[in-house]
């Protein structure tokens, strides 16, 4: 390119500046939709990352190492189904990977009455009980506020032991650190023997009190079809699904169609819905607001084309070709696409940011789409200033000086 060539273009690109700067409040307006587009389209891409990266930690941390298994038995003539065998915690715990694991079964109607022998005052309260085994507590993983956990002896025993969640024991009136004291469920003294104050699954048991299942089966009958026992199976990382193959056969050989064995969801099948189904959705409304900003940058520069006729004609009347002219126009869209695009991206990248502080989760963000904001608001500037500028190219030297 000649020296001649470069000071053209040059005066060019300077002018395309010039006309950017005459009018700030036009340009923030005009910028405005593409730049909510853009921001659009990386806090979509960026949350649709971070929410994906979320569920994945709660897979790895939880649901990928819990198996459940359902009692699909026959009910006997009484009604009553049970078909685990005695020995089912045994079983199961013989298999590589499995860290702790217990059956548990709601008690036949499901709430029984209970009142705290210290504090009459509190009246009866409806609280659920489950019958459970001596590992399965322990599958829960849980904390205890104060006491402990059914131990194998109670339950082979026929000792009378509870376990209260810690929303059970404020219901009766009871104190955390208040193991030892003695509720009656049923008419009949349970000693408390632990009292829970969170678990990770489950969490339900936190409302009720928990007995061992012996104790139950002989003071409340066997589980019924309508209230059938299950087993939760905590399981070492990565090994859930090998266990759940092998489960109804270690539980069951003369009949593992008694035992229904859910495994859990395959966490990358999970994140791969979630995030395509949140990019489609929220991309095609990024898609409708960046074509607005399109339109709008296309309408502005149109607008200013109109406006600056004069202004043209005497450029092309000074010996300005028209491709210079397009190219001016053009640079002047471009450069606020571009623009719009950092302001975009901008804003999308902090959007992610507060959203994640807001839900307590780690922000993942991929520094290619930061980067490709603003190339793409350049695009859409390029796409949105061909048509004005091939009009303000097309401007008759004569017939806009006359204007």
């Amino acid at each position: 390119m000649s020296a001649a060539s470069r000071a053209v273009w040059g005066a060019v690109l300077s002018e395309a500046v010039a006309a950017l700067g005459g009018r700030p409040s036009r340009m923030i307006g005009t910028m405005s939709g593409t730049a909510l587009g853009i921001a659009a389209f990386v806090a979509v891409l960026g949350l649709t990352a971070t929410a994906s990266g979320q569920i994945s930690e709660d897979f790895s941390v939880l649901k990928a190492t819990e198996v459940y298994v359902n009692d699909a038995g026959q009910a006997d003539p009484d009604g009553s189904v049970y078909s685990f065998p005695q020995d089912a915690e045994g079983r199961v715990s013989s298999l590589a990977g499995v860290r702790a694991c217990g059956v548990a079964w709601p008690i036949p109607g499901t709430l029984a009455e209970a009142v705290t022998a210290i504090d009459a005052f509190t009246g009866p309260q409806m609280i659920p009980v489950t019958a459970v085994s001596p590992g399965y507590l322990a599958a829960l993983h849980p904390t205890f506020a104060s006491g402990r956990g059914l131990a194998r002896f109670e339950a082979e025993s026929g000792i009378h032991a509870a376990v209260l969640g810690s929303a059970a024991a404020q219901r009766l009136g009871l104190d955390v650190d208040d193991a030892g004291a003695t509720v009656y469920l049923a008419g009949s003294a349970y000693v408390v023997v632990g009292i829970l104050a969170d678990v990770e699954r489950r969490g339900e048991v936190l409302a009720g009190a928990a007995i061992p299942e012996a104790v139950a089966a002989e003071s409340f009958g066997r589980p019924s079809a309508d209230a059938p026992a299950s087993m939760v199976v905590d399981v070492d990382p990565g090994a859930a699904h090998q266990v759940s193959r092998l489960l109804s056969l270690a539980l069951r050989p003369d009949a593992p169609e008694s035992i229904a064995v859910l495994p859990p969801a395959d966490p990358p099948r999970v994140e791969t819905t979630v995030a395509t189904s949140m990019t489609a959705l929220f991309l095609a409304l990024t898609a409708i607001t960046v074509l607005i900003g399109a339109a709008a940058i296309a309408n502005a520069t149109l607008l200013s084309v109109v406006e600056r006729m004069g202004e043209l004609g005497l450029r092309r009347a000074m010996g300005a070709r028209p491709r210079h002219i397009v190219a001016q126009v053009i640079a002047e869209t471009v450069s606020v696409g571009a623009l719009a695009g950092l302001v975009g991206a901008s804003i999308g990248t902090l959007s992610v940011v507060v959203a994640s502080w807001a839900l307590e989760w780690t922000p993942v963000m991929d520094p290619r789409i930061t980067a490709l904001a603003p190339i793409l608001g350049a695009g859409v500037g390029l796409f949105a200033g061909l048509a004005p500028a091939l009009r303000a190219g097309r401007v008759d030297p004569m017939m806009a000086l006359r204007r």
